[in-house]
């Protein structure tokens, strides 16, 4: 399940790289004005974080409670925006990865986690 980790943290850091650099790269954000692309930026900021937490998380033990907490905040985090891209039009193209990647941590906690 590494590999999982790993994925989650390309997908995250690429799109808040792009983000940082470019926000109206992003479908979701082509029509923001300059106060959006600040927003957008402090968006790309949170995103990086959230892929360098997963970076350093992959190589960690499968009973790390740290590895846990991430997993369970990475399933909460990509099924909300299962949600919020499915009813943005701009943001739809963003669903399959989410999907892929809220079944995926789901699959992690159901078979590694035991705190629950």
């Amino acid at each position: 399940m590494n590999y999982l980790f790993l994925a989650n943290a390309l997908v995250e850091t690429t799109a808040g790289a792009v983000a940082l650099v470019s926000p109206k790269t992003l479908p979701m954000f082509s029509h923001v004005n300059s106060q959006g692309k600040s927003a957008a930026r402090w968006w790309a900021v949170a995103v990086i974080a959230l892929g360098i937490a997963s970076f350093v998380a992959r190589n960690a033990s499968d009973n790390d409670v740290g590895k846990h907490a991430i997993a369970t905040g990475m399933l909460f985090y990509h099924g909300a925006l299962v949600y919020f891209c499915a009813k943005a039009a701009e943001a739809r193209p963003g669903v399959p990865i989410h999907v892929l990647l809220a079944l995926g941590f789901a699959l992690y906690i159901n078979t590694h986690a035991h705190f629950f």
